[in-house]
């Protein structure tokens, strides 16, 4: 067994979602807590861990800032932009239960929402609209592509994400044909 060389697998490129594509979603929508999430995650960059983890408590709507648990019992402050805090506030004066955690079920008792509870709640949307490769973490992808696309330093994009090493924030700046060639059509001028 030693002998035979493992399989390779391919391994697909995974793109970031577009601003349209996240508005389909969020449009596809009419739970409140999905468009919350939806908003948060696009904001924030959070792992999936860490949104099942936040508490209300963490959040704080003044400095539009949340407190959340990442890897490694590693805490972090991310950033909400107004479209979040606006979701966010909408959807906590929804609720009626008094869960300590920002995101609870829909179904039942409020009790703390679950890592899979999310995962299914994308794979809906993203059948019922149409966009492939709808999945927590392709916001993460998402949120840190649009920040270094609009020139923010990768050492602050590598802090947001809550990456030890930049290395793996490295990941983040591969950039598509289209996107190398329209840089180079802006730089290169004969």
């Amino acid at each position: 067994m030693r002998k035979i060389a493992p399989i390779k697998k391919d391994t697909q490129k995974e793109t970031a979602l577009s601003s349209s594509e996240i508005e389909i979603l969020k449009i596809s929508t009419s739970s409140l807590r999905n468009k919350a999430i939806i908003s948060f995650l696009a904001s924030t960059c959070c792992r999936i861990s860490e949104i099942c983890q936040a508490n209300i408590n963490d959040v704080d709507f003044e400095k539009r800032e949340v407190l959340v648990h990442g890897k490694g019992n590693k805490d972090r402050i991310v950033y909400l932009d107004d479209v979040s805090i606006y979701y966010l506030q909408e959807y906590l004066k929804s609720r009626t239960d008094n869960e300590d955690a920002l995101f609870v079920n829909q179904k039942g008792e409020a009790t703390r929402i679950k890592r899979n509870s999310i995962e299914r709640m994308f794979a809906r949307l993203g059948e019922q609209t149409n966009i492939d490769g709808v999945h927590p973490h392709r916001f993460r992808r998402t949120g840190a592509t649009f920040a270094l696309r609009r020139g923010m330093p990768i050492e602050l994009v590598s802090k947001l994400l809550g990456h030890e090493s930049i290395e793996t924030t490295r990941i983040y700046l591969r950039k598509t044909a289209n996107e190398q060639q329209a840089i180079v059509d802006k730089i290169v001028t004969w």
